[in-house]
């Protein structure tokens, strides 16, 4: 019988629940310039399913206009190729996540001492919400999926014209949103300081745009 790492990499994505976070491990690569760090179960990034059961709602979406986050397709200036969204997760997604991040954290210090950028900045006030990179410029191999429903309407595609031709200046703050993700980890100098930590990529994701419903309580005059 395959191992539940073997599946993950070759079935389609399934549920977080049956991912195997006594198998993840941090990976190194070394670089021409710095080594890049992947979060791998049996030498390969899994994908899974964040949301399998219900939606989540996005807190913050997309910075449409780069106020934030300027990148080299939205702005004249800029660097990367993808933008975040802000995710509000339950608890059992948060302990899962959690689970993750401390057991690559763990092989990041064994290597040597780093500070460790939490996945959940704001668990302090018991808000588990979490950073989704969402990839819109790259290689087509690379970029995230995208399905985003207006009403009956579904469209699909990828990267950052498809993006803004469906979002326009909207942000889709507010909206129900579907993910498969995988994990990367990341280490980075910062004014002195080495920190490190992991994050989540989209693979797939599919939005849901509230519809706006108007109702008139004004009397008939």
């Amino acid at each position: 019988m395959a191992s539940a790492a073997k599946r993950a990499r070759t079935e389609a994505p399934e549920s977080y629940r049956k991912l195997d976070l006594e198998a993840l491990s941090l990976k190194k690569i070394e670089g021409r310039d710095s080594p890049m760090y992947l979060a791998v179960i049996d030498n390969h990034m899994a994908e899974f399913i964040l949301t399998p059961d219900e939606p989540a709602v996005l807190l913050r979406g997309f910075d449409m206009l780069g106020e934030k986050e300027k990148r080299s397709f939205n702005v004249d200036e800029g660097k990367g190729n993808s933008l975040g969204l802000y995710v509000q997760l339950d608890e059992e997604q948060a302990d899962f996540l959690k689970k993750a991040s401390n057991r690559i954290k763990t092989e990041f210090e064994a290597e040597e001492a780093v500070e460790w950028t939490p996945m959940f900045p704001g668990e302090k006030y018991s808000t588990y919400a979490v950073g989704v990179e969402v990839v819109l410029a790259g290689q087509e191999s690379s970029l995230t999926h995208l399905r985003i429903k207006k009403g009956e309407e579904k469209h699909a595609g990828t990267g950052w014209a498809f993006l803004k031709e469906m979002a326009g200046e909207r942000t889709f703050k507010g909206s129900e949103a579907m993910f498969v993700v995988k994990f990367r980890a990341w280490k980075a100098v910062v004014n002195g300081v080495t920190k490190a930590g992991l994050k989540l990529v989209a693979t797939q994701l599919a939005i849901k745009v509230p519809e706006r419903k108007f109702v008139d309580v004004l009397p008939d005059w």
